[in-house]
């Protein structure tokens, strides 16, 4: 749920963007409000980022825009409250707050049976956890992203900028998620995960920071800390879910590329039949990168060049 809810965040963004600067007109207002209430369909925690890309919509359009912008925002938002309201009989009520099952409660009910609806103030053991641990650190598994943070406190000190209100919210949203994930008292690390899942929607927003002083880095760090935030997360997705930055990494150089698909079919097979043949993970890598190649150079090496996005919020 975390991965559309990103798309669906940035991609209101991303329109909001192309409405203030020209590219597009007042009429993809409602599809921009329409990804955003999507974003908080997809995955509730993503509110916090939500809300400071929707303040940037109220700052950006003016007059009946608006209210197609709200529109497309209520829409999402209404169908939830439907749904919860014909589930629970309430449309505040969410399935976070009952057990999974009569013998087993869950986590959930913990999330919500603490502070404030689950929430009280952020703590040391969080903050600590959600940045610069092993166990949930979006620093760790993604080292270059401290070279992100760089990029947008430079893109914040320079007022000047045409685009100084864009990294303002940008600024402003990452800032807000992170204090509102630490906040959760009880479930801050998301549970049997890989990373820091609930931070995931801040990624491309630093990314495009990251983009701004990639010139202004020296190579060598811009290579070590990009080749080890791609290790650390495509091992990560190869093995089932370890539960820290590095559980993958030694799997990864003793036995070689796999994938969770090919751990479970090896799994199926070994239990369930009685077929005696080895299942290559190497193999598997292999079909995949013949399918790519011949997808681009039969399709895509085949299309006329098309027209680049404007890349003037990287060069701001």
């Amino acid at each position: 749920a975390h991965m559309p809810a990103l798309f669906f965040c940035f991609g209101g963004f991303y329109l909001l963007w192309s409405i203030r600067d020209k590219h597009l007109s007042t009429h993809w207002a409602i599809p921009a409000g329409l990804m955003l209430g999507l974003s908080i369909l997809m995955e509730y925690t993503t509110t916090p980022l939500v809300i400071m890309t929707g303040l940037y919509g109220l700052f950006t359009l003016k007059g009946r825009a608006v209210g197609g912008y709200l529109v497309g925002g209520l829409i999402p938002g209404i169908l939830l409250c439907f749904y919860h309201y014909l589930c629970f009989g309430s449309p505040f009520t969410t399935a976070y707050s009952f057990p999974m099952s009569p013998e087993n409660p869950g986590p959930h009910v913990d999330l919500i049976n603490v502070g404030i609806g689950g929430f009280g103030l952020p703590g040391i053991t969080a903050l600590w956890g959600l940045s610069f641990s092993a166990f949930r650190g979006i620093f760790v598994y993604t080292p270059a992203l401290i070279l992100a943070v760089y990029g947008l406190i430079s893109q914040l000190k320079n007022r000047t900028s045409p685009y100084h209100l864009e990294w303002s919210i940008i600024a402003a949203g990452c800032v807000f998620q992170f204090l509102f994930n630490s906040a959760m008292l009880n479930f801050w690390s998301a549970g049997y995960v890989w990373g820091p899942r609930y931070l995931i929607p801040l990624l491309p927003f630093l990314m495009l920071a990251l983009g701004t002083v990639a010139h202004r880095i020296p190579f060598w760090l811009l290579g070590i800390t990009g080749s080890v935030s791609i290790l650390i997360n495509w091992t990560g997705t190869q093995y089932i879910v370890p539960q820290n930055a590095f559980g993958a990494l030694p799997m990864f150089f003793l036995g070689g590329p796999s994938t969770q698909m090919y751990q479970f079919l090896q799994s199926y097979f070994t239990r369930y039949t009685r077929w005696e043949v080895e299942i290559s993970p190497l193999g598997g890598w292999i079909i995949i990168g013949a399918i790519i190649w011949g997808v681009w150079y039969f399709i895509d090496r085949r299309q006329p060049t098309g027209y680049a996005l404007s890349s003037k919020l990287e060069v701001s």
